[in-house]
């Protein structure tokens, strides 16, 4: 009888050990997940600043380049690249969103950050707009109302740039007032168009190319045609771009004032007026947060950008035989210095 009730508390004991094993633990944190969608591609440097602002504000250390988790344990964050900087063809990024939307629907993220105008365009638009889930957005350029954003479930961060500040910038070293813009034939190069007809009231000579060799012959030729030329980031994302090259060949050819608002092809032109991408992330991943607390995103005010550097290159400076103002140069960096090779 003993014996007996002896191994009937021992089979007793082993079943609730069992059971407590197949029961989560109680102070095991509930994980978070997080959808990072980059329009473009891992090496882009645009792309790689979002993504240094969204790890920083989520504490997330990176396993590999796609996967991470935050260090506390409550977040794992799994980004998926677009890749339409190098593949422009709108069927692309078509293809590119519908294999995104199925990350979403197997994966089953908390909340969702679009990098960018083709995250937005192609993949929150058709599959995410007026779901549960809510979206965050950041790099939009210029505007999101053309997207019929914010939503009830999206919210998100604008870029702007200080285009019409570089313009008057450079315009002390110009002979003349034609402006030229020199991007590839995207789609963002074809929204930086856009605005600078209708946001600046500037109607500029514009040459849209689809490759780096293209890039190098509109800038010669643009040196006679116009009398300032605007470089943008996106001629970064051709395949066959050669920043080194670009370097020294703009360092030859250059005979009239140049400027850019992005970082990627600074060391290519004389004055940069550049936004932060990390501040876009910043900002992205504070939103996702306090979305993730439950704030609806329809509550959250649209941000925009206010951070910007100014950057003067010093050997194109030497080549054109130009010499800054003074107060211009009290609130730059010159290029040569911080920004070596």
């Amino acid at each position: 009888m003993l014996r007996c009730l002896e191994n009937r508390l021992v089979w007793l004991c082993g079943l609730v050990l069992v059971a407590a094993s197949l029961s989560p633990a109680q102070d095991e944190p509930e994980v978070a997940r997080v959808l990072v969608v980059d329009s473009y591609h891992h090496e882009y440097a645009w792309s790689a600043g979002i993504r240094q602002g969204i790890h920083e504000v989520l504490g997330v250390h990176s396993g590999d380049r796609d996967r991470g988790r935050s260090e506390d344990g409550r977040l794992e964050i799994w980004t998926e690249f677009m890749d339409t900087k190098r593949q422009p063809d709108p069927a692309w990024a078509e293809r590119a969103a519908g294999r995104v939307a199925g990350v979403v629907d197997s994966w089953h993220p908390d909340v969702v950050i679009a990098c960018d105008d083709n995250a937005v365009r192609y993949l929150v638009l058709p599959y995410l707009l007026g779901r549960e889930l809510p979206v965050v957005y950041c790099g939009v350029n210029w505007g999101a109302s053309v997207y019929g954003l914010p939503a009830q479930n999206v919210t998100g961060m604008i870029e702007v740039d200080q285009t019409a500040g570089m313009v008057s910038t450079l315009r002390a070293f110009a002979t003349g007032d034609r402006l030229g813009l020199l991007v590839l034939d995207t789609t963002t190069g074809r929204r930086d168009a856009e605005v600078l007809r209708a946001y600046f009231n500037l109607e500029p000579v514009v040459r849209m190319v689809t490759s780096y060799a293209e890039w190098k012959e509109a800038f010669v030729a643009m040196q006679d045609e116009v009398d300032i030329l605007l470089l943008k980031q996106n001629i970064v994302g051709a395949q066959d771009w050669d920043l080194d090259d670009a370097i020294a060949f703009t360092g030859e050819t250059t005979r009239i004032p140049t400027g850019t608002t992005t970082e990627g092809i600074m060391r290519c032109t004389l004055v940069s007026f550049i936004k932060s991408s990390e501040e876009q992330g910043l900002w992205a991943a504070r939103t996702a947060l306090a979305l993730l607390d439950g704030t609806p995103p329809a509550d959250i005010e649209p941000g925009v950008n206010k951070e910007s550097r100014i950057f003067l290159n010093m050997t194109l400076a030497k080549t054109l035989g130009l010499q800054f103002p003074m107060d211009l140069v009290e609130r730059a960096t010159f290029l040569e210095e911080r920004w070596p090779r």
